[in-house]
């Protein structure tokens, strides 16, 4: 799946639009987790971790539930491919998520329970059969070249260690378009 990108259509440089954040009814980021008022700029800003315990570079949730981030695209997208990317030296290093999508011209209500109302499942991941510790990458992509055509993305995060209250310690989240050379 490649290092993480600055280069992708979803990056804050190539697309000023893009926006991620937090919804602040499920788990929080933690006060180190780099948020900025309800946005989450380290996940789009083309950087990895560069150690197992790299705060300075991660964004993670104090949260014994859920966590939801939602990306907006700014605009529809034909996407190809999305790739996340985690680091950490123990516990919180997988990644469990569920991944939802939408075409809406408006970001369709991303609180409720049941969200397949309005969003769109596009993918399940979990990356703790791989274990504790280490770097952990998924890729959400489609035989037939394309994962959909949409500009909102809702990541639904389970708790890593709920008796810790923490979520996983997430580095980057890349979004490429079809077309876009990976």
């Amino acid at each position: 799946m490649g290092p993480p990108s600055p280069e992708d259509d979803a990056d804050q440089i190539q697309n000023a639009k893009a926006v991620f954040s937090y919804l602040p009814c499920f788990g929080k980021p933690h006060a180190d987790a780099g948020a900025s008022g309800f946005h989450l700029p380290r996940l789009n800003d083309g950087k990895f971790a560069s150690s197992g315990d790299d705060p300075a570079n991660s964004t993670w949730f104090d949260t014994k539930g859920n966590s939801r981030v939602l990306v907006d695209l700014g605009r529809n997208t034909r996407i190809s491919r999305i790739n996340v990317y985690s680091w950490h030296s123990g516990a919180l290093s997988p990644q469990r998520y569920t991944l939802w999508a939408s075409d809406a011209g408006s970001p369709p209500d991303a609180e409720p329970a049941d969200l397949s109302r309005s969003w769109k499942e596009v993918a399940r991941v979990d990356t703790f059969p791989l274990g504790e510790g280490g770097k952990h990458g998924s890729s959400i992509n489609s035989r037939s070249g394309g994962v959909g055509n949409y500009r909102y993305l809702l990541f639904d995060l389970s708790a890593n260690k709920p008796e810790w209250s923490r979520s996983g310690f997430l580095s980057e989240i890349d979004v490429y378009a079809v077309g876009r050379k990976r």
